[in-house]
């Protein structure tokens, strides 16, 4: 403190989509087909390991079939959108 004032040093910065990236999370995506998974597989290799778990909720001819991926991944906020562009996704919801 000096002169009444009060100054603080910025140690660190990073972006809020990085951030948000790296949070333990659960994402839920429901399907009417699996005619999309290919694409969605494409868009998530693309993904480094994280602390995200992603499930699936498909529609097929004999009832919904819940799906949960092995692996864990930092999604950003621009790969959630892009999976949301699919024809096939009825909703993305973090649950």
């Amino acid at each position: 403190e000096k002169d009444g004032m009060i100054r603080k040093a910025l140690q660190n910065v990073s972006y809020l989509s990085e951030e948000i990236a790296k949070t333990d999370s659960v994402l839920l995506i429901t399907l009417d087909s699996e005619k999309s998974l290919p694409k969605i597989q494409n868009i998530l290799s693309k993904e480094p390991n994280g602390q995200s778990k992603i499930f699936f909720l498909v529609s097929t001819s004999v009832g919904q079939v819940e799906i949960q991926l092995p692996k864990t991944y930092a999604l950003h906020p621009a790969t959630v959108e892009e999976l949301q562009a699919l024809p096939d996704i009825v909703e993305i919801k973090y649950v």
